[in-house]
C-alpha cells in the first residue's frame, strides 16, 4: 500500500482505537459513576466529535504526502495524536459502572497500545519509510480490529467499530 493510504488509514485507526477511550476512569468515588448507557452515550458524543476531525485531519496527512510534503504529513499525525489525547482526558474523567470497570480497562490497554505507536508513525512518515509505516499500520490495524471487538460487545456505536465507517 502506499505511504499516503497506509498513513491516512492508519492516522484514522489511531484516532478510532487509540482514543477512543482511554485512561482508567478519573474519578474515585462510587457517586461519580455514570450507568452504563450513560457512559456509552458520553463517550460516543466525544468520538464521534474526534472521528469528524480525523477525517478532516486524514484528508490534510493525504494531500500533504501527494504533494512529497512528509514533514507537514508528520506534523498533521503528530496534531491528529494530540487530539486524540485531548478526547482521552475528557473520557478519563468518566466513571464506567463498577461491574463494567474490566472491560473498559482491557480497552484502555489496547489504546495505550496504539498511543504508543503513535510517535513512531509520525517518525517513519517524517522519514519516508514505506517498510516501517506499513509495520506501524498493520499493528494499529490488527489493535484496531481487537478494540472494535471488545467495543461493539460492550455496546459502543461511535467508540466502536460504527465510528470507523
Amino acid at each position: 500500500m502506499r505511504l499516503r493510504s497506509r498513513v491516512a488509514l492508519a492516522s484514522v485507526g489511531l484516532v478510532l482505537v487509540g482514543g477512543t477511550i482511554a485512561g482508567c476512569g478519573g474519578g474515585d468515588s462510587e457517586d461519580e459513576s455514570l450507568s452504563k448507557s450513560e457512559y456509552i452515550s458520553q463517550a460516543d458524543e466525544l468520538c464521534a466529535e474526534n472521528s469528524a476531525n480525523s477525517d478532516e485531519l486524514s484528508a490534510q496527512i493525504s494531500s500533504a504526502l501527494d504533494a512529497g510534503d512528509n514533514e507537514a504529513a508528520a506534523d498533521l499525525v503528530e496534531e491528529n495524536t494530540e487530539a486524540t489525547v485531548a478526547m482521552i482526558d475528557e473520557i478519563d474523567e468518566m466513571v464506567p459502572p463498577e461491574e463494567d470497570q474490566e472491560t473498559i480497562d482491557e480497552l484502555f490497554a489496547i489504546s495505550d497500545e496504539q498511543q504508543g505507536l503513535a510517535g513512531d508513525l509520525a517518525d517513519s512518515v517524517r522519514a519516508g519509510d514505506q517498510a516501517t509505516t506499513d509495520q506501524i499500520g498493520a499493528e494499529l490495524d490488527a489493535l484496531n480490529d481487537e478494540f472494535n471487538a471488545i467495543a461493539d460487545e460492550y455496546g459502543f456505536v461511535d467508540c466502536g467499530s460504527a465510528g470507523d465507517a
